[in-house]
């Protein structure tokens, strides 16, 4: 199950995730993973400006690499939408599927519930 989001709530959920730990998984279609990364989601800024930036601090970044981050680009976000249990953000952005899950969440609060089946 999913909540869509309008832009506003998308951009009020990433900024309600700051300093959490997030996976962020970027997938193309038809399901094929292109990048994956972990870390802290920083602040909201406007420094890589006319897109909105949320920094992510990785432990193991090397110095002088360039910064991690999530690049939102409102006029290319489509479908977003939060999962059910509201751990998991996803939206289309340029052709790919931007998901970030919270990884400080315990397991057993986003797994999905098996469905009840029903007597024949």
């Amino acid at each position: 199950m999913r909540r869509s989001l309008p832009l506003t709530e998308l951009i009020a959920v990433l900024d309600g995730w700051n300093g959490c730990a997030v996976a962020v998984r970027i997938v193309t279609r038809p399901d094929d993973l292109v990048a994956a990364f972990e870390g802290r989601l920083g602040r909201r800024t406007d420094a890589k400006h006319p897109s909105t930036w949320w920094p992510l601090e990785c432990s193991r970044e090397p110095a002088g690499a360039e910064q991690s981050g999530v690049y939102l680009h409102s006029e290319l976000v489509e479908d977003a939408a939060l999962r059910e249990g509201g751990w998991v953000v996803q939206w289309r952005q340029a052709g790919t599927v931007v998901n970030i899950r919270r990884t400080d969440v315990p397991k057993l609060l986003y797994t999905r519930r098996p469905r009840p089946t029903t007597p024949r």
